[in-house]
Formats: C-alpha cells, sequence, structure tokens
C-alpha cells in the first residue's frame, strides 16, 4: 500500500470515529489544540486529558440515554459536571459538544434542537457562536457530511439547519425568556457570575426560579439538561438539585460528576460526608490521593499553592464542595478587625499545638496528617476592666513537617517574637516531649516555655470559650495574609480535615483562664496588664 493511500485510509478511519466519539470529534476539528507542535493532532491532543475523556464519556451516555437507565424515577433527567476553573469545561460541554449533538442526531433523524445558556447573554452568544463557525469548517463537513447551515438563520442568538422551519440553537442568559423554543438538549454552563453574585440570596432565589419555570420547561420529551459549573455557594442550583433529590428521589433523575482538582484523602471525604456536602466513595478518576485533576495544565503544587492563599475558595472552586455560609460554630462575620495590633492594655501568648508527621505527596503516599500551629494570642482589656476582655489573634500560621522540622518551626516563631512573650502548649505526649527539647535549646533559655495544666473534653468543648467570645463580637484579628488560611479552617469546625488552628487557639485561651468550666477571665490575669 502506497504511502498516499495509507494516509486515506488513516483519515476516514478518523472522520468515523470522530462521528461515533465525542473524544475523537474534538481532537479531529480541532487541530490546533495539540500538546506539542511536532505532534500528530489527532493523538496528541489536549482533548486526551484523563477529566475531558471521562466528561465526554458522561455526555456520550447522555446522548444516548444510558446515563439514565439505572436511575430511578421519571422525572427530568439532568446531568451535572462541577469541574476546576481553567479545565477546558466549556470547551468540550459547550462548543464542542453541541455541534457533534447536531451532527449525530441530524444525521440519525432524530431530535436534535439546543438551548445553550449561561449567566449572560453574551457568554451564551459566544458559545452558539463557536458552534456555528465549528460547524462550517471543511472538518466538520467531512465528518457530518451533508449537513448545511440555513443562510436565513445564522444569528448569534438562533441559529437553523438548512429545511428546518424551527430554530435548531438558541442562546439565552440566565433569566432571559425561551418561550417557544423546546431543547432536547440544554446546556447551561456557568450560570453564576461571580462571587458577589453567588452570595446574594436574591440572586440564588432568581436563577433557581427561572430553572425551575422556564429553563426545565423547554425539554422535549425525552431531552435532558446539561449543568456545567465551577462551584461557588452550596445553595446554588447544584446544591439545589442535590437537596431536592434527596427529599423526594425520582422526582428529577440527576447524574452528578464532581471532578476535583486534588483528589481527596479519606478523612477528607469523610468530613465532606459529615458535613453533608458532596462527597464520592473513590476518585472519578482512581487517582491517589492528593494527585492533580489535570497535571500537564495545573501542578499538584500549583494547587497546593492556591489552597494555602484560599481554602475555602480553593474548597468551593476548585473542589467542588463550597462550605455552608456562615461556619458550623462560627464564621469570618463573627470576627473583627484590626488594622495592627494594639499596644497597650494587652497581654500576650504564643501558643503551640505540635505535630510531627511530615506531609507526603501523592501518588506515593495517601496521607494527610496534622499541622503544627502557632499563633500569637493577646487578652486585650482597653478600660483595664476584666468584664471589658478582648481576644485578639495577631498572626497564626502552621505546617506539615516531621520532628526536625516542626521544632525549628516552632523556634524561628519564638525567636521572632521576643523575650518577653511566654510559650505555652497544652498537657499532652506530643507537647510534652516537644517543650521538653525546646527547653534545652541554648538559644531558647531565657524564654518561659510551659505546658499548661490538662483540660477535660473534647475539641468542642475547649474552643466554646473564645468561640462564644467570637460569637459576642469580643474576638479580633489583625489584618494580614494569613487571615483567608485562618478563617477557612474556622468555617469547617469541628467538620474540617484539620483543627489544628483551632487547637491552637484553644491552649492561648486556656492560658488566660478561658476554661470550658469558668469562661470569666480571672482578676489575676488582668492584674498587671501595661499601659
Amino acid at each position: 500500500m502506497s504511502d498516499r493511500a495509507r494516509a486515506a485510509r488513516q483519515e476516514f478511519a478518523r472522520r468515523l470515529l470522530a462521528e461515533r466519539s465525542l473524544i475523537d470529534f474534538c481532537a479531529y476539528v480541532d487541530p490546533d489544540a495539540r500538546i506539542s507542535d511536532d505532534g500528530d493532532p489527532f493523538v496528541n491532543s489536549w482533548y486526551r486529558a484523563a477529566h475531558l475523556q471521562l466528561i465526554a464519556h458522561y455526555l456520550e451516555l447522555a446522548e444516548s440515554g444510558e446515563l439514565w437507565r439505572d436511575v430511578p424515577g421519571d422525572g427530568k433527567k439532568t446531568l451535572i459536571i462541577t469541574t476546576p476553573p481553567r479545565h477546558w469545561k466549556s470547551s468540550l460541554v459547550s462548543r464542542k459538544f453541541p455541534a457533534w449533538f447536531v451532527g449525530r442526531r441530524k444525521s440519525a433523524n432524530r431530535p436534535h434542537q439546543v438551548i445553550l445558556a449561561s449567566y449572560g447573554a453574551t457568554l451564551a452568544e459566544a458559545n452558539n457562536r463557536a458552534v456555528l463557525e465549528l460547524m462550517v469548517q471543511p472538518r466538520y463537513q467531512s465528518v457530518f457530511t451533508g449537513i448545511q447551515l440555513s443562510s436565513k438563520s445564522q444569528a448569534v442568538n438562533e441559529w437553523s439547519l438548512a429545511g428546518e422551519p424551527y430554530p435548531t440553537a438558541v442562546a439565552a442568559g440566565v433569566g432571559g425568556g425561551l418561550t417557544g423554543q423546546g431543547a432536547d438538549v440544554l446546556v447551561i454552563d456557568d450560570p453564576i457570575k461571580d462571587r458577589a453574585e453567588a452570595n446574594s440570596a436574591t440572586a440564588r432565589a432568581r436563577l433557581w426560579g427561572w430553572w425551575e419555570d422556564v429553563a426545565r420547561t423547554r425539554l422535549n420529551p425525552d431531552g435532558f439538561a446539561v449543568i456545567v459549573l465551577t462551584r461557588w455557594h452550596p445553595d446554588d442550583i447544584v446544591g439545589r438539585l442535590l437537596d431536592q433529590q434527596k427529599r423526594e428521589p425520582g422526582a428529577e433523575r440527576i447524574v452528578h460528576l464532581r471532578l476535583p482538582a486534588l483528589a481527596e484523602t479519606p478523612a477528607e471525604r469523610e468530613a465532606a460526608a459529615s458535613q453533608g456536602l458532596p462527597w464520592d466513595s473513590k476518585d472519578p478518576l482512581n487517582r491517589d490521593p492528593g494527585f492533580a485533576l489535570w497535571p500537564e495544565r495545573i501542578t499538584a503544587e500549583e494547587h497546593e499553592a492556591t489552597k494555602r492563599a484560599a481554602p475555602t475558595s480553593f474548597n468551593s472552586l476548585f473542589q467542588g464542595r463550597p462550605s455552608p455560609e456562615g461556619g458550623y460554630v462560627v464564621g469570618r462575620d463573627n470576627f473583627k478587625f484590626l488594622p495592627q495590633a494594639p499596644k497597650t492594655h494587652i497581654k500576650w501568648v504564643m501558643p503551640v499545638d505540635w505535630a510531627y508527621t511530615e506531609k507526603q505527596v501523592a501518588p506515593r503516599h495517601k496521607s494527610d496528617p496534622d499541622f503544627t500551629a502557632v499563633g500569637l494570642l493577646g487578652l486585650w482589656t482597653p478600660s483595664g476592666n476584666k468584664e471589658d476582655a478582648r481576644l485578639v489573634l495577631a498572626f497564626a500560621d502552621r505546617i506539615q513537617a516531621d520532628q526536625h522540622g516542626a521544632k525549628e518551626f516552632v523556634k524561628r516563631s519564638i525567636l521572632a517574637l521576643g523575650r518577653g512573650v511566654p510559650v505555652r502548649s497544652a498537657q499532652d505526649g506530643i507537647d510534652r516531649l516537644f517543650l521538653s527539647s525546646m527547653r534545652s535549646d541554648p538559644q531558647l533559655l531565657p524564654y518561659s516555655i510551659k505546658n499548661l495544666p490538662h483540660l477535660p473534653g473534647d475539641k468542642v468543648t475547649k474552643a466554646t470559650p473564645w468561640m462564644e467570645m467570637a460569637q459576642a463580637g469580643n474576638f479580633y484579628i489583625v489584618v494580614g495574609a494569613w487571615n483567608e488560611t485562618f478563617l477557612s479552617s474556622v468555617e469547617q469546625f469541628p467538620h474540617g480535615a484539620h483543627d489544628d488552628l483551632e487547637d491552637m487557639i484553644s491552649v492561648g485561651a486556656h492560658y488566660y483562664g478561658l476554661g470550658y468550666k469558668s469562661r470569666q477571665v480571672s482578676a489575676a490575669v488582668v492584674q498587671g496588664f501595661g499601659k
């Protein structure tokens, strides 16, 4: 066989694959999406990423109807796909899939009407324009021969195939009207614009009302909806649909594909389950804990950096598990902020909560051990009266490290604070061991480093005194880069994967006499506060 004949046969085979397989279609019609300039665009395509292939598989099952075969009930069919930002969800779901759906369905003389919706009409129309531009390309035409657009209807908000009296595809913003338009597939991509809109109860109610009264009513018999988004809020459209499914099984036939940016540990899954948040018994891609969703584009280390900078946002946007608003015990709204620490009428302590297990990196290791946490906590009485006592957290930090790394981390923190600040830990085995070795360090001999008497009770009991002060508006935080990490952790307490920062604050509160038996600040603590 000649090279020319072999190439022709290969081209024909790829067209057949593109008609049958959504990912093969993407790789074929978008040759620019190659991983390297010298690679075969069909084989060496970014669309071959594991998470995109899984999404495409779910979409293929939805198109055939097989996706809902084992889903009980007779309600409307909805596929929910939650992904992190910048993982090509829109390119696949809102631009390639509709073009493939129309071509495949039209070629088989099956219903093929499409509605594309997003938070605004401009974004929806941009996706629709991309579909139109794709369908007139020679590569598309070679896969779905005979598919022609109407010369009279090619607007970005509405277009039709040649010879069809009704619109084939309509684009609309969330909240817009869809009167008279049916859908065999309704694709809703990013129905929420930003954090401000997500946090607006009015905006959430408006989106839900549009879904209930407008969008889902447009589904034709045997039609289905695809909702693809990055999650911002637990009460968003996905949260409400999942809650509805729990309350009324079968009323809506829902399949949820959640693709977290980092594969979760068993502890994170257990924490999510205990909070009533979306969780899976195993990773949808069978990744080891800590493995990135698309490591060729965004590494696990980059995700970890994002997580450290903004844990709550990371859990929401990248992991698809938004925390309940306001927290379980206290939320960020309970804390007050200071531009700088008070200079007078304040007594400081450096509380420490110890751990010595080093952070392990997936895929070789599956552990996500505790942190060693340190802070600078002050008891502030502006009036000098113990009844006016307030807590001030001027600094908080944590590290996952082995025994040597944890000791060095705490030592650096002690030296940075100066000799006037006592260092205190709980009366636990690990804490006693660590502080004993710290006291023998020549550089730390001038410092007051001690364990506190044992305080009985569980974590929540020990945290109750300072959390009650926060609820009463008497807990202040000095503005700093560490704020988000602390607040995000507190909002997940006591169900978060880690509670080291909370335990550290509890140590400091215990030092000030804020035990669970007596929530009053002792006169001895207040006495001697300097000006």
